[in-house]
């Protein structure tokens, strides 16, 4: 018998194996390694399984967060400079410390959207995603548009910017 001359009898059998998602439930990832939180795909996105972020039942980005990692259409920036930049986010308000200088800004997270939404304004509003895995916050950030990125990569020509934030005390 085969699927090819009975249509039907093949929808009904990928029905069956993807009983989960045909009656709407949320699909899961579960962790590759230790320490990797368990992702969560919504059933109508397209991207695969692990591509989103990880299921979130409370999340708090308060403190103090030390950057790690800063790359920009493209090209990191040099580790003077990063060493230097450190983010604390308190009740909608964002103060990021670099060279010395303190700048004032405020935040506004979306835990419904994934990738997990983020919105910046300390000059202008920047949209933005990002993803908490333990004491590792990493951000994206669009600073030429104000369409929202949908990965977590900046690469050149893109106007996006990867921040990798440690924390360093809640």
């Amino acid at each position: 018998m085969s699927f090819a001359r009975r249509p039907l009898l093949a929808l009904i059998c990928c029905a069956l194996l993807c009983g989960a998602m045909a009656a709407g439930e949320p699909r899961t990832m579960q962790p590759r390694f230790k320490d990797e939180p368990e992702c969560d795909v919504p059933v109508t996105s397209k991207r695969p399984m692990g591509a989103d972020s990880p299921i979130v039942k409370e999340l708090s980005l308060e403190g103090v967060w030390a950057a790690v990692s800063v790359e920009e259409g493209g090209e990191k920036l040099p580790e003077e400079i990063v060493k230097d930049l450190k983010f604390t986010f308190r009740a909608g308000k964002l103060r990021v410390q670099l060279l010395g200088k303190d700048i004032e800004g405020c935040y506004k997270v979306n835990l419904s959207k994934r990738p997990l939404a983020l919105d910046i304004t300390i000059y202008n509003p920047v949209k933005g995603i990002f993803v908490v895995r333990g004491n590792i916050l990493t951000i994206c950030v669009n600073d030429l548009t104000e369409t929202r990125p949908t990965t977590f990569a900046a690469p050149a020509g893109s106007g996006h910017s990867l921040v990798i934030l440690r924390r360093t005390n809640p």
